[in-house]
């Protein structure tokens, strides 16, 4: 059996990277191993092979990545296969260099969550294929603002599957702007945890609500350039913004796993309704 002992992502160059790996010590005979690299830029989904390398080779330098946006994150996952055989390692970003009171205060940051946070999904907006419906290649814009094949991104599929965390949502300031209709703009803050790691434009589902908030900034808390925690603003969606179609997945796994505890609420599971907000079951009781 193959297993992989570390993988390492590392930034070389403004339009590189190197992937690095280590195989943990193993009595199978790896003249025949070849290795896989898959990239995506969503933690979860959407792999895509770019290269593949023979043992005994433990690295490759990624000069293809889509670097252009400052915000976009990019992860790997490497493949072992050997003798018909395939042995995946886990999914890896960019590293960081954790110090130990970056890590105690990521660790603080996920417990405040579980007392202080509700359940939210967190839609990372796609990057490729444009939309063959709406996008305008001589134009260069969207022509739509009710696309469902991208949700108005631009980008085929609009968004990735949604990933379940737990957020902190300040109380919304109530306004009333009388204008030719009644306009009430609603902008608030919030505070997640590192992963996923969001953008601009990404969007927040608030599954006991049924609200829906698209991310305008964020503001990153670091430790010596090392993520502790997000936190950022963004306005809530009116009931005929077209991202209210994105659909909800059938099943939900919680990226914060609660430690049990009779001081902890419970854990639960979400599971997607067409007619209405996710059913909330609970795992234990």
């Amino acid at each position: 059996m193959i297993r992989f002992d570390a993988l390492n992502v590392y930034q070389v160059s403004p339009a590189a990277r190197i992937v690095h790996w280590l195989l943990a010590p193993t009595n199978e005979d790896l003249t025949d191993l070849t290795v896989k690299i898959f990239r995506s830029y969503s933690p979860d989904q959407d792999f895509e092979e770019v290269a593949s390398v023979d043992y005994p080779t433990t690295y490759f330098r990624d000069a293809e990545v889509n670097v252009t946006s400052f915000w976009r994150e990019v992860y790997y996952r490497v493949t072992a296969v050997i003798q018909g055989q395939a042995y995946d390692s886990s999914v890896q970003g960019l590293n960081p260099a954790f110090a130990a009171i970056a890590k105690e205060m990521i660790r603080r940051t996920d417990i405040l969550l579980r007392f202080a946070g509700v359940p939210a999904m967190v839609y990372l907006r796609r990057h490729g294929e444009r939309c063959p419906v709406c996008w305008d290649s001589v134009l260069q814009k969207v022509t739509s603002s009710k696309c469902l094949t991208c949700f108005s991104t631009s980008y085929m599929g609009g968004y990735y599957d949604p990933i379940l965390t737990l957020i902190n949502i300040v109380p919304e300031r109530k306004i009333d702007q009388p204008d030719v209709v009644l306009r009430q703009p609603t902008q608030t803050s919030f505070k997640m945890g590192t992963y996923p790691i969001i953008r601009p434009a990404d969007l927040v589902y608030e599954v006991n609500q049924g609200a829906r908030y698209r991310i305008d900034d964020i503001m990153p808390a670091e430790i010596e350039r090392v993520t502790t925690a997000q936190d950022f603003t963004a306005t809530r969606l009116v009931a005929s913004d077209i991202s209210h179609m994105i659909p909800i997945p059938d099943k939900l796994v919680p990226a914060i796993i609660p430690v049990r505890s009779h001081r902890i609420r419970k854990r639960y599971q979400y599971v997607g309704k067409e007619d209405g907000p996710p059913e909330r079951i609970p795992l234990w009781r």
